[in-house]
Formats: C-alpha cells, structure tokens, sequence
C-alpha cells in the first residue's frame, strides 16, 4: 500500500510532457486564431480590389471610355485571377453601377439638365459602385459565410 500511495504522489509531481499537454490545449485556439487572421487579410484585400476597381471605372470614363466594355477593360485587371476551377466566372459575382450626378452649392442634387439657383455654378460628378461577395475560408459561429463589398468612388467632371 505504501508503495502505491508512492507512485501516485510521484505521479503528481512528475513535470514530464507538461510542454505536449500545453501545447495540445492551446494549439486548435492558435490555429483558428491564424485562419481568422488569414480570412481578414483576404477580405481587406477584396475590399482594396473593389475600391481600386470603382476608381478604374471613373477614371475610364472620365476619360471617354465606352461604358459597355468596362467589364472588358477595367474589372479584368482585378479580378480575373480570382475564378478557381469549378467556381463561378468573376463576371458572375461582380455587379457595377455608373451615374452621372450634378449638385449646386451646399451639396443640393438637381436634374442635370437644371441650372442652380442664385447664379451658382453647377457640378457635375461621375460616380461608379462596384459590389462584390466575399466567402469566407469557413463558416464562423455568428458570422455569415458571405459578406457583401462594396467600392464606391466620385469624382468631378466639370
């Protein structure tokens, strides 16, 4: 009996394999930790895509580009290499949206073909919207597997 109560007080006080124990507990919160931070990365990348690409677009137009061969042009320099086999083509899961907008002072939208009120001078804008779904790498507890992007860029005409 005494030996026993021996071995199971050496047993406690042993500090062999601590380091595996710690390291098999805390590994999977480590690793889900760098998947998240991955996943992040990925999405502030999309998200610096779609505002570059939005800022293509009006700057293509500004520059008497056609806006029917914007998809052409423009939104394949970002996101071409994106479609992985099996996937959907990119031109599926990018929408694009161009307006021509005119302001008076103060910000106040008016009909383009409107002239301001008081002598002020009319601004004419183009603005373009790009929108894109980012898919996260896996499903996260309270989060959706898609989150919607959106690049927005303005800039004036005359």
């Amino acid at each position: 009996m005494i030996k026993v109560m021996k071995h199971i007080k050496n047993f406690f006080h042993r500090q062999d394999g601590v380091a595996a124990t710690e390291f098999a507990i805390l590994s999977p919160v480590l690793i889900m930790i760098l998947v998240g931070v991955i996943d992040g990365g990925l999405y502030i990348n999309e998200k610096m895509k779609t505002e570059m690409s939005a800022r293509s677009m009006v700057e293509y137009l500004l520059n008497g580009g056609d806006e029917a061969n914007i998809m052409d042009n423009v939104l394949v320099t970002f996101f071409e290499e994106e479609t992985e086999v099996g996937e959907e083509p990119w031109q599926d899961s990018v929408v694009y949206e161009n307006e021509e907008i005119c302001e008076c002072a103060g910000g106040v939208e008016i009909a383009c073909t409107e002239s301001c009120d008081g002598g002020d001078f009319r601004r004419r804008y183009l603005a373009s919207t790009v929108t894109k779904t980012h898919y996260t790498l896996f499903p996260y507890p309270g989060l959706p597997t898609s989150l919607p992007i959106d690049g927005h860029a303005r800039i004036q005409k005359d």
